[in-house]
């Protein structure tokens, strides 16, 4: 209810006929009525923000046609209403309340969930279980066996190419393989969903007092620990299980395929690996300083320092090495900015020194594909030890609020849409993968209130596409209200629960993949829209509510669910902790 903007765009985009125009209608009354009483609520006047454009940075036009608004953002009465715009039309049913993203943090965080491998527990809330089979040795397939392959997957080839890994094999078993997140529909388990475990973490760091036991739609209820970082956790000891014989962190999973379901390969352990285990454990443990959680403090952070001691023994520690955009370096800096924290050893800070872009107060901490720093840099701005290293921690924080200002809120202004994600021009990543990490920690660490507003603005603008404000009227994600996506290429539809897996965010690929087959081919169905010429058509609108188109409607963990579980459960959290003055 105290959002900084309510705002309704109203616009069309009529096929051949281009974009409506709506100007006759500029200045008309409009009103907002309170579906409880019948009565007006609030009224206001049409007004025109603006032309029509090519997004830069995305370098596609969302909408096809000029905007028009509907401002309520002074309105905060509770309630359910519905808005009409005099001579036009009326909008569906929306509720105005307090921190209406509780819910779509929590489908977003099931979109997790549901990509558990080996999960035997069935969930709280009377959904179904994750996905089987469970791949789990001695219980499903009863002789399922993982070989290790000499071939590591960091730069290695895609999972999907089994038989790469599995021609140069060490002659060694992993004795436990279970656990972790699956990527997309496949059943491989690859380094470019590690990412992961560190949004989830840094939404809970955030603001920790927000997240709670028994607070999401996960089995491990009544634990004591907060269901986020229980989801979290999922994978961290799925990573900590994962070892070579000699105590070499492993890389990952191939995808298991039909016929050859019993048995599965496993990348060589590497040093970026021993890097991202150091992080992700340390992460956790300084989660649990937070939380006031001693005993699995010492747990996690003795993790933690055996996975470094293990990465720092390697010939090659692979810093220059990345996936999705982590270098090794970034999981080294990562590492050492928490177990700073957790232990206070000068070494530990002396990494981050080294290792951080933001000796240079020009760099940045975050450039995405490139390198991810940010997770480090939270660390060390909210280091509990001494710092020193002052004009680092300053830099970084500067940095933040200037990247957060000019890479995403700085277009919003020129954005029919307002699109305040970070831009990227792959058709994938375009309008469904929100990342806003940067928006939220300057947000947090910001002491101008000024900044607070406006970062919390962009926030705003951003959920507001993914939840309805787009040219579709669509839900961006599985399992969100009536008018979220029913048909996806997605897991669910056998598992004796109506509809999809929830929490799953499409990437709404246009153009596809270049395959010749039609599950892959998106022309099969731009072919068939009308007007057929799909350059006419807003990319707001390239969404065929199907299973079949691969590139439409498949997603990974890593490109669309993660960014989602950041901007919502950073926006519950605000919400939760300091609700806004009604």
């Amino acid at each position: 209810a105290g959002a900084v903007q309510k705002t309704a765009d109203v616009y069309l985009w009529m096929g051949d006929g281009g974009g409506r125009d709506f100007s006759r209608l500029e200045g008309t009354p409009w009103h907002l009525y309170d579906i409880a009483s019948g009565e007006k609520a609030w009224s206001g006047n049409l007004e025109f923000r603006m032309e029509n454009l090519v997004e830069p940075g995305f370098e596609k036009d969302f909408t096809m046609a000029d905007v028009w608004e509907c401002d309520f953002s002074a309105f905060n009465t509770p309630g359910e209403y519905r808005l009409v715009v005099e001579g036009m039309g009326t909008s569906p049913v929306f509720p105005i309340k307090e921190n209406i993203f509780e819910e779509a943090f929590k489908v977003s965080m099931q979109g997790m969930f549901y990509q558990r491998m080996g999960c035997e527990e069935k969930p709280n809330g009377g959904f179904p279980y994750s996905r089987r089979p469970l791949f789990k040795q001695g219980v499903e397939p009863e002789d399922f066996v993982v070989y290790i392959s000499n071939r590591e997957m960091v730069t290695g080839v895609n999972p999907d190419n089994r038989d790469w890994y599995a021609e140069d094999l060490s002659g060694e078993i992993v004795e436990e393989s279970w656990g972790g997140w699956a990527d997309a529909y496949d059943n491989d388990q690859r380094p470019v969903n590690f990412i992961c475990v560190f949004d989830i973490l840094l939404t809970y760091y955030l603001n920790p007092d927000a997240f709670k036991d028994n607070q999401l739609y996960i089995p491990e209820w009544d634990n004591g620990i907060p269901d986020i970082i229980d989801e979290a956790l999922w994978q961290i000891d799925w990573w900590l299980r994962m070892r070579d014989p000699g105590g070499g962190y492993l890389t990952g999973l191939t995808n298991i395929k039909a016929p050859e379901t019993d048995v599965n390969y496993a990348g060589a352990a590497c040093g970026w690996q021993g890097w991202c285990v150091a992080a992700g454990a340390a992460m956790a443990a300084d989660c649990f300083r937070l939380a006031g959680n001693q005993e699995l403090r010492e747990k996690y952070t003795e993790a933690a320092l055996e996975a470094w001691d293990w990465a720092m023994r390697q010939h090659d520690h692979m810093l220059d090495d990345r996936a999705s955009g982590l270098r090794g370096r970034d999981l080294k800096m990562t590492a050492a900015a928490f177990l700073y924290n957790l232990t206070g050893e000068s070494k530990f800070e002396e990494v981050i020194y080294q290792e951080s872009e933001a000796k240079d107060p020009s760099s940045r901490v975050k450039d995405s594909g490139t390198f991810e720093q940010q997770y480090a840099s939270v660390a060390y701005i909210f280091t509990p030890q001494k710092v020193n290293f002052p004009e680092l921690q300053e830099n970084m924080k500067n940095i933040i609020i200037h990247q957060a200002k000019t890479d995403h809120l700085g277009k919003t202004d020129g954005s029919p849409t307002r699109a305040a994600r970070w831009a990227v021009s792959w058709e994938g990543m375009s309008q469904t993968s929100n990342e806003m990490s940067l928006v939220a920690i300057a947000h947090k660490i910001t002491e101008c209130h000024e900044e607070k507003e406006y970062f919390e603005q962009g926030l705003y603008y951003e959920a507001e596409w993914t939840l309805g404000r787009n040219p579709l009227g669509l839900v961006q994600m599985t399992g969100l209200g009536d008018r979220a996506v029913t048909q996806t290429f997605a897991p669910g539809r056998r598992d004796g629960y109506p509809g999809l897996t929830p929490g799953w965010t499409p990437y709404m690929c246009r153009d596809g993949w270049n395959n010749s087959d039609d599950i892959h081919r998106c022309e099969w169905y731009t072919n068939r829209n009308y007007p057929d010429d799909k350059e006419i058509w807003p990319w707001g609108e390239h969404f065929w509510n199907s299973r079949y188109s691969v590139p439409n409607s498949e997603a990974t963990p890593q490109q669309t669910f993660r960014q989602k579980i950041v901007l919502y459960g950073y926006l519950f959290g605000i919400n939760k902790l300091y609700p806004r003055r009604l």
